[in-house]
């Protein structure tokens, strides 16, 4: 399996149904990249009216993601659980070595009765 440390990413600019929409696309240190819609898109000249971005201050809401990234505040993992009978076979899982609580934050069932269970970081309220 291979390991990745560097968090990084950009920023692009998407024409949607109601406008321009800024996105940040990055990846986290374990690999998986993420792509997260910041907001609509400021094209007028002048300071932007609220809610809207510029690139530059995209560039910054996306400086801000990398940093929680890097520090280990975002952290997500999902699992399909499909009904099978069997038993025996390898571990899905590696061991646990260090505690890292989660918390259910999306659920899905199919028509297959295939399951999707996505967690993420539960932060402590000391942090």
């Amino acid at each position: 399996m291979f390991q990745f440390e560097q968090v990084s990413g950009h920023v692009f600019r998407r024409e949607g149904a109601r406008g321009p929409v800024w996105y940040a696309k990055y990846r986290l240190a374990d690999g998986q990249q993420v792509q997260k819609r910041i907001g609509p898109a400021w094209t007028q000249r002048g300071r932007p009216a609220d809610g809207y971005f510029t690139k530059r201050s995209a560039e910054g809401r996306l400086r801000e993601l990398l940093e929680q990234a890097r520090q280990g505040l975002i952290v997500r993992t999902g699992v399909l659980f499909v009904p099978v009978v069997g038993g025996g076979g390898t571990s899905f899982l590696p061991p646990v070595t260090e505690e890292t609580p989660l918390g259910l934050i999306e659920t899905r069932t199919f028509g297959s009765h295939v399951i999707y269970e996505r967690y993420g970081r539960v932060r402590d309220e000391s942090e």
